[in-house]
């Protein structure tokens, strides 16, 4: 790949204003460039906004020679600035959007990036020969593998497209599923049903991430091996849900009940614990007794209290303190060991730099108040992508199931693929263009517009369709909302001959249970037998019988 290429040519240290296409780093730097072109105002709308404009532009200008970004900035600048106008109320979001348009116009321009060493003449001349396989992308969408087949050609190399192989189409299976349940556990059916006829890897592309983590789940609980190279987003993880947890309960309008959550999660006296969620849930609580059990909460570990904990987390600082800070309170209320025992737990901990190198980084000096630090927070952490470690095999042993992109499924040898999701919700005919960019500016800069993406979308769908035995599911209904199936399939469906598509059959097993019936416990209370009332006694039982025989 062209990453694996320039890791091997040269290291790359980023420049304080350099795209680095990381989430949290980027993310600081946008909100820094607001803050000079004097729209602090409005940071928490513009900051994501200009993340998502700078790191689209950023792949573009990556392309690339250095020396030609400035007059490829020159050219564009007109072209960012357009924007329809209607009202004054639109002339207002209009100047915003322009301006974010035209700052992330220009930090694309003058970022480094790393694949800028594979323009250099030291890695031109070490090459003779450069193959290129085309993908799925359109013709007129700018890449990476372009340019560098350009500069190679320039530099005298030898440039040969491949193109992918093209395949018979193999035999279609649909199934229509009534829920999002009935769909997963069909969908782990098929794939069992597979692994048995001997049809390995079986692909499992992640078209509804959250309908493929629920197949993964059941298919894990029987011991099949299984590859996800997909992840899912970090913020989605326990430890991330660990951290926000501390976050939200030490902000100054944190309710009782995110404090609650907070604790649920730290290591404290479970009675205490307990004693203070009681006096919270009574309907005539006493605030003197409520903050009594408060104060008896106390970490396992240390001397520090919890609430105490919270009320320093609430002051302003630089970024490198918050790092420490935080890392110190995570410590303190046993968080930080659970963080560290996990996985995706260390992947937090990178993310956000919650390592000595960087308490004292000279460039983390702008002061943060905790809202602000919340939100790069769950900036970085919805940027990231946390991958399961590949499991553990024995020799010889091969991975049943891949979990991947739809779109990787190109130049793939699987025996089977099960496709879960395939309603028009969640594999539309072309997917939503991103970014604010109107459809002429994305022609201009070189984005790919929406015919580029249904383009691409179509290629994947066909590709998948190249797989020996598919099985494609959807759901009828999300809710109380009917879905249809997805239009790739209906179109497919209606361009392939009747005998190609087949209805797929159940492959769940059906297990008939014989009914055994069970009698209601009769209540045996010898000892509670009445045989006299008195009247009083019988006014107390027509009152209440419960308080009348626990006297």
């Amino acid at each position: 790949t062209t990453k694996s290429w320039q890791q091997r040519v040269a290291q790359f240290e980023p420049q304080e204003w350099d795209i680095t296409f990381d989430a949290g780093q980027d993310f600081l730097c946008a909100r820094k460039m607001l803050l000079r072109a004097g729209l602090g105002d409005h940071l928490k709308v513009l900051t994501p906004m200009l993340l998502e404009a700078g790191q689209q532009l950023g792949a573009v200008a990556a392309t690339l020679l250095p020396q030609d970004r400035s007059a490829w900035a020159q050219r564009l600048r007109p072209v960012v600035r357009m924007s329809e106008v209607i009202g004054e109320v639109d002339a207002q979001l209009a100047q915003l959007e322009s301006a974010v348009a035209l700052i992330a116009l220009e930090w694309a321009a003058a970022s480094g990036y790393a694949s800028d060493a594979l323009f250099e003449a030291s890695a031109a001349h070490e090459v003779d020969l450069l193959m290129v396989v085309r993908g799925l992308q359109a013709e007129q969408v700018v890449s990476m593998a372009a340019s560098l087949a350009a500069r190679r050609q320039e530099a005298g190399a030898s440039v040969h497209w491949l193109d992918l192989p093209e395949v018979e189409a193999g035999i279609l299976h649909t199934h229509e599923a009534q829920d999002a349940e009935d769909e997963a556990q069909r969908a782990a059916a098929c794939v069992q049903a597979h692994l048995a006829a001997g049809r390995v890897p079986v692909a499992l592309p992640a078209i509804d991430r959250q309908t493929t983590r629920r197949i993964s789940a059941m298919l894990g609980e029987r011991g099949i091996t299984l590859l996800d190279e997909t992840g899912w987003r970090l913020s989605t993880t326990r430890s991330a849900t660990h951290l926000m947890s501390l976050l939200r309960a030490a902000h100054p309008l944190s309710s009782e009940d995110e404090q609650l959550d907070w604790l649920k999660h730290c290591a404290v006296s479970a009675q205490a614990l307990a004693q203070w969620e009681k006096q919270l849930r009574k309907s005539n609580r006493q605030p003197a007794q409520v903050e009594y059990a408060a104060n008896a909460i106390e970490f396992i570990v240390g001397e520090q209290k919890p609430f105490a904990l919270l009320a320093t987390l609430r002051a302003a600082r630089a970024l490198g303190q918050w790092r420490a800070d935080l890392r110190q309170a995570l410590a303190a209320s046993g968080q930080w060991a659970l963080l560290q025992s996990d996985a995706a737990g260390e992947q937090v901990i990178q993310a956000l730099g919650l390592i000595e190198a960087n308490f004292a980084n000279a460039a983390d000096t702008e002061r943060l108040s905790l809202a602000e630090l919340i939100d790069w927070v769950q900036a970085a952490l919805e940027g990231a992508s946390f991958k399961v470690p590949q499991p553990a095999m024995a020799q010889g042993e091969q991975v049943q199931v891949v979990i991947l992109p739809l779109a990787q499924l190109a130049g793939r040898s699987f025996a089977a693929a099960v496709l879960a999701g395939c309603d028009e919700i969640h594999l539309p005919l072309a997917p939503e263009p991103k970014g604010l960019w109107s459809a002429a500016q994305r022609e201009a800069l070189g984005l790919p517009s929406r015919e580029a993406l249904m383009q691409e979308q179509q290629a994947a769908w066909q590709r998948a369709m190249q797989v020996p035995q598919v099985d494609v599911l959807w759901r009828s209904a999300q809710g109380e909302e009917a879905l249809a199936s997805s239009p790739l399939l209906q179109a497919w469906r209606m361009s392939r001959a009747e005998q190609e598509t087949r209805n797929g059959v159940d492959a769940r097993l059906q297990v008939e249970l014989q009914g055994q019936p069970q009698a209601m416990p009769a209540p045996s209370a010898a000892a509670l037998a009445v045989n006299k009332f008195s009247a009083s006694s019988y006014a107390d039982v027509r009152t209440c019988p419960y308080r009348y025989f626990a006297l």
